[in-house]
């Protein structure tokens, strides 16, 4: 299929990243979770799990974009004219209108952000359940957890944005099952003040004062996707943008779906 979805920004067709991540993991030793315990467990299974390096991992994808939310909407619609009639403002806007961050105050735009974490906040919740429950049925209580988390729609939010939101709500604790993340795209780019290229981001963070995730697991399944993910978009030229130090992703936008 040549055309490409409205779900994706690249030049490559539109990639099911669940089903294309599963065809990758058994090369870094993983498997589904459901082949130990069948399609319909009676508990809350993680996606994956990687016995020779002690990981379960679960992935989730931001399919929906949030900005396009009615109710979501309107909450930043009264925030703004709560700023408005306190004198906390001078940006007067007639309509509906896109605004930059830059346009407003530091203390808005967290708020904003704030607004946006909370369903972000609800996928971390729902996966640190998925890792805990899967690690206690199976007794793999001295396995690591790691949330795979796929922005694959969400075209609000900048790669930054995401990473604030994942290292406050992280901060925040509750989230025990989960040491570390890893943040990626492939049905979208993403644009760096200091690249010419459209970029795909790869980022891993971790949660604060847990144990850190192996460096060879997490280098070897970056390796394995993105491999896979060449023989996915053949000879249509991609740059992967891999992110060592999850700061560095500070000035990257994402580009517009078309």
């Amino acid at each position: 299929m040549n055309q490409r979805s409205r779900h994706s920004n690249t030049k490559h067709p539109y990639i099911n990243v669940e089903a294309e991540f599963d065809k990758c993991v058994s090369v870094v030793g993983g498997k589904r979770v459901s082949e130990i315990v069948g399609e319909s467990p009676n508990f809350n299974d993680a996606d994956y799990i990687f016995s020779e390096s002690c990981v379960v991992a679960e992935l989730k994808c931001l399919e929906e974009n949030q900005a396009r939310n009615e109710n979501l909407k309107e909450k930043i619609h009264a925030l703004y004219n709560q700023y408005m009639n306190n004198g906390q403002t001078d940006l007067v806007v007639y309509g509906e209108v896109e605004i930059d961050a830059h346009q407003v105050s530091d203390k808005f735009a967290r708020e904003v952000l704030e607004l946006f974490r909370k369903p972000i906040q609800g996928v971390i919740k729902k996966a640190n359940k998925q890792l805990r429950q899967t690690k206690e049925h199976l007794k793999l209580v001295d396995h690591f957890g790691l949330l795979l988390l796929v922005n694959d729609g969400h075209e609000f939010l900048s790669p930054d944005q995401v990473k604030w939101i994942l290292s406050n709500t992280l901060s925040r604790g509750g989230y025990s099952s989960i040491n570390g993340v890893i943040f990626f795209t492939a049905n979208m780019t993403a644009r760096h003040p200091n690249y010419e290229d459209d970029l795909l981001v790869w980022a891993t963070m971790e949660r604060p004062k847990s144990i850190k995730l192996p460096d060879s697991f997490l280098d070897e399944l970056k390796s394995a996707w993105f491999a896979h993910f060449r023989t996915l978009v053949g000879d249509v030229p991609v740059k992967e943008y891999e992110i060592d130090d999850v700061s560095t992703i500070v000035g990257m936008e994402n580009n517009k779906f078309e």
